[in-house]
């Protein structure tokens, strides 16, 4: 079993919230509540992947919807000895399962969608990092972006040349999916004769929480521009993100270095 205990959630938390939070670890087979107080609960969150798990105990001490909350393993099987599944598991055109990414980078997205997360917390995802590596998953990924960028930009070529019926098939929305994804690795913002080229921060290890806070504020400010784009487009969206972030003398700094972090063995 790939499971985790999430202990100290506010009672109020919704399932849709609770793995909303979770699925940046990955796939999440089931959510279940195991115990109710008067106003916190624990979850059993179930994942597909053992080597979800990980990344959800990086997690410990992270704060959600105003509570610090506690994440420990609950028996199974370990990270470090992930299934055969996991490894044989491709990855779409578009995008990389989360599972594979590296662990900064899935920090970096927990930031850039709201979530508050002490420095601490952050160094121990570019520690674990540094430690283990990166993925030779993400690392062939990351290789053919330029090649996938590409062939994806004469696609939108002939999308634009057949829109209408793009815009029947539902076509045109999966090419706006998949882009949206892409420009969390392309960097947009350096454009080269080719047009386009892999954001320096997954070529290498991040070397500090500075990195990292700075891969948030970049993907926080891409998902305003889409929230932008869309809103123009039609009603409904939701607001847009803000990077919260708290100091060390904070009581919420003080309660989330007293829960103690279980190392992955």
């Amino acid at each position: 079993m790939s499971s985790i205990i999430a202990s100290n959630l506010p009672i109020t938390a919704t399932d849709a919230k609770i793995k909303e939070f979770f699925t940046f670890c990955g796939k999440i087979k089931d959510v279940k509540v195991t115990d109710k107080k008067e106003k916190t609960q624990d979850v059993q969150v179930t994942f597909e992947k053992s080597s979800a798990i990980s990344t959800a105990l990086l997690l410990n001490g992270a704060e959600f919807e105003g509570s610090v909350i506690e994440i420990k393993e609950l028996g199974g099987e370990k990270d470090s000895e992930a299934s055969t599944s996991d490894k044989e598991t491709k990855a779409d055109d578009a995008d990389i399962d989360q599972e594979s990414k590296p662990k900064s980078a899935v920090i970096a997205e927990l930031l850039a969608n709201g979530y508050v997360l002490q420095s601490s917390l952050i160094e121990r995802a570019i520690q674990f990092d540094k430690e283990k590596g990166i993925s030779d998953k993400f690392n062939d990924f990351i290789k053919g972006l330029d090649e996938k960028y590409h062939i994806h930009e004469k696609n939108q070529q002939v999308a634009e040349q057949t829109n209408n019926l793009y815009n029947d098939w539902g076509i045109e929305k999966r090419w706006n999916d998949g882009m949206r994804s892409l420009n969390t690795y392309i960097d947009k913002f350096k454009k080269d004769k080719y047009g386009s080229q892999v954001h320096g921060f997954y070529k290498n290890v991040a070397n500090d929480v500075k990195s990292v806070n700075d891969e948030a504020l970049r993907l926080a400010e891409l998902k305003k521009q889409q929230q932008g784009s869309e809103s123009s487009s039609g009603p409904g969206n939701s607001l847009n993100p803000t990077i919260s972030s708290i100091t060390p003398d904070s009581s919420t700094a003080q309660a989330a270095a007293a829960v103690p972090f279980e190392e992955t063995k």
